[in-house]
């Protein structure tokens, strides 16, 4: 046999075998771009393979499982595996089902209706696959009803029950809703919904659909009422037979419709609306809030209505006292509210400390003077204590004069708190007793006592206290005079008044020689000199004897008899007195010693 013909026969033997096996050809021959060529180096010719491409070979498709495993008819359902291919069908219980997306892992299908639970068939170029799982058909629930529902009306916040048959048990699967609002589902059962009327609602029939079973309405229609409110009452104050007006909403429009009570007493209706009620105030009625009840709905409170009578006052206590005392008047309808109440004493206002019906606790401001007490009541008029209340003014020494006196004179002491009643004030100079001649509620004159010393003034006022002096007051004896020297000097000579307490400020002292005293025409002197003790002044003119005074002030006067000379004092001519020279001495030489010198002595 030849080269040539030892090749074909080769040839066509590997050919029969790659017919004979198709797969194992797929596995010898490598899939992608063919080799390079190399330039230069010859190899061996290409493989020649007879038979299928390689492109149109397919795989068995997988199934691992069903999404979902159970529902109804008309849902869609995904077969999850691998080597799923465009144009595989899908058998489910023997019929075909239409595919509405294949990729390689999943396909997804409807289930028809009146199928019935099976398994699915993935039927492929590469073989077909059954699934493990049952898909079980579960068949829709009947359509719901609504027969009724109550109550028939209410305002928002109102639980409603609604009856019928095919509601879920899952809340989450009813869905309830009036004139296209959304009604929360506070619980559910097959036969009984309940819902809240919503804020914002409005009259509507209810539609309840089930999910998966559809929808059904209710044939009345719900009547939303407007929320049972009170706004405000017209007027908040006032007496028996006032007519208050009741203002808000959700009121019974018909008057036997509603209920009032203004406490324990029941008022009577004189108008009604949904918006308003018109009451009369009873007899009786004390102050309280109004309770209105609706019929067929809840009782509701107004704010307090605040029933008026008019004050009396039967007593106050204390009478009298300081500013600061705390007054309690008995009475009553003074009401409970301070802000209500207002008292006075002479147009001076009074501080309410507390208040009841039948009693006011009130304060003496430190500006209030004795007078009447009088309380008012908000809206229910004014009365007035048919007594004073004295106020007591704390005794007090603002002056006195003068600063300085002698015993047994007078002084005025000013201030206030005084009383004027018999030995109610009483005054002490430096803690001795003075006697008061005149008191008046300012001002009290008393004589400095004989044995009074300089200290201050204390007044002393029965039950009211003690008041001082805020400088001393300084007690000095009188002047007096002991002698004049000269007894008789000739006008204009140097007139000495010897005495006592003359004090020592010249102007407080006065010098006058009064030499007719039927007419008191007098001479002033001055003053040239002064002590305690002494004065000098020019010797008065006049002719005849009078008297010389002298006046200290504030301290007192004393005088003497004095008789002025008629001519000035003769005036002395000097005699000439001889004058005695005496001799002058002449000196006499003495002559010196004979022999030695003396001694010289160092001292």
């Amino acid at each position: 046999m030849t080269h040539a013909t030892r090749t074909n026969a080769c040839l066509l033997a590997a050919a029969f075998a790659l017919l004979a096996a198709p797969a194992a050809l797929a596995q010898a021959v490598p899939i992608g771009p063919p080799p390079p060529v190399v330039i230069g180096q010859p190899g061996p010719p290409p493989p020649v393979i007879v038979g299928t491409p390689i492109s149109e070979v397919h795989t068995r498709p997988v199934i691992e499982r069903i999404e979902p495993a159970s529902g109804q008819p008309g849902m869609t359902v995904t077969i999850v595996g691998r080597n799923f291919e465009a144009g595989d069908q899908v058998f489910f219980g023997g019929a075909s089902l239409p595919v509405q997306s294949v990729v390689p892992t999943r396909i997804s299908v409807i289930i028809p209706e009146g199928a019935r639970s099976g398994r699915f068939t993935v039927q492929g170029p590469g073989g077909s696959a059954e699934s493990s799982q049952t898909f079980n058909v579960v068949q829709p629930p009947p359509p719901p009803t609504v027969t009724g529902f109550a109550p028939v009306a209410g305002e928002p916040g109102t639980d409603i029950a609604i009856e019928g048959t095919g509601f879920s048990l899952r809340i989450y699967e009813d869905r309830v809703s009036m004139n296209g609002l959304v009604l929360p589902v506070r619980s559910a059962s097959t036969t009984r919904l309940t819902v809240t009327i919503p804020e914002g609602a409005a009259d509507g029939t209810f539609v309840v659909d089930v999910a998966g079973a559809g929808a059904a309405q209710s044939a009345a229609i719900f009547d939303v009422l407007a929320p049972l409110r009170v706004d405000r009452l017209e007027p908040p104050v006032g007496p028996v037979g006032t007519q208050v007006r009741i203002l808000g909403s959700g009121f019974n429009p018909t008057i036997d419709g509603n209920t009032v009570k203004l406490g324990d007493k029941r008022c009577t209706v004189r108008a009604a609306s949904p918006t308003e009620l018109v009451v009369e105030v009873p007899s009786r009625a004390q102050t309280g809030a109004f309770l209105v009840n609706v019929v067929g709905r809840a009782e509701i409170a107004t704010s307090e209505f605040r029933v008026v009578y008019a004050p009396t006052l039967r007593s106050f206590s204390p009478k009298a006292g300081f500013p600061g005392t705390e007054v309690v008047i008995k009475g009553e309808n003074f009401g409970t509210s301070i802000g209500l109440v207002q008292a006075s004493i002479s147009g001076v206002s009074l501080p309410v400390a507390a208040v009841s019906n039948s009693e006011l606790r009130v304060r003496i401001p430190d500006n209030a003077g004795t007078g009447i007490i009088q309380v008012t009541v908000a809206d229910a008029g004014s009365v007035a204590t048919s007594e004073v209340f004295d106020v007591w003014v704390a005794p007090a020494v603002t002056s006195f004069t003068p600063s300085r006196a002698t015993p047994g004179s007078t002084v005025t002491v000013t201030g206030r708190g005084f009383l004027t009643g018999r030995n109610q004030t009483t005054v002490a100079v430096n803690g001795v007793s003075a006697t008061v001649q005149s008191v008046a509620e300012n001002q009290i004159v008393v004589t400095v006592p004989n044995s009074a010393t300089t200290g201050r003034i204390v007044v002393n006022v029965r039950g009211r206290g003690e008041a001082s002096s805020a400088a001393d007051l300084t007690i000095v004896q009188p002047p007096s005079i002991t002698s004049v020297s000269p007894r008789s000097a000739p006008p204009g000579e140097a007139l000495t008044i010897t005495g006592q307490n003359f004090g020592t400020v010249v102007a407080d002292v006065t010098v006058t020689y009064v030499d007719d005293p039927a007419t008191g025409a007098a001479q002033n002197l001055s003053v040239l000199s002064l002590s305690s003790t002494q004065i000098i002044v020019p010797g008065p003119t006049g002719s005849r004897s009078g008297q010389l005074r002298v006046n200290v002030r504030n301290v007192g006067e004393t005088s003497t008899s004095y008789q002025p000379a008629r001519t000035a004092a003769p005036v002395a001519v000097p005699v000439a007195v001889p004058v005695v020279v005496p001799p002058i001495a002449v000196p006499v030489p003495v002559p010196a010693p004979i022999g030695p010198p003396p001694p010289t002595i160092i001292r």
